[in-house]
């Protein structure tokens, strides 16, 4: 499953499509728009459904548990220049 894609979907259903259509002067609920959405909305609750067991990992556990304290956002930005510098 990826996120990405499903919200990618959805900005395109929302970007491509009217909310509200206009036929013989009568504003009318774009049923066509809603009915995308609700199948990637589906397809997301679908994958919701179903549980993910995870094994753990020891070596990863420890590493994690053994973090007494967590980076600044200042110091985590500094981090990331280092990673990748602005040109």
């Amino acid at each position: 499953m990826r996120p990405g894609m499903f919200l990618t979907d959805l900005t395109f259903i929302e970007d491509g499509h009217k909310d509200v259509l206009i036929e013989n002067g009568k504003p009318l609920v774009n049923f066509i728009k809603r009915r995308q959405q609700a199948v990637v909305i589906r397809e997301i609750q679908q994958y919701q459904q179903q549980s993910y067991h995870f094994m753990c990992v020891p070596v990863i556990r420890d590493y994690f548990m053994g973090i007494d304290q967590h980076p600044t956002d200042e110091e985590l930005f500094k981090l990331s220049l280092q990673a990748e510098p602005r040109e």
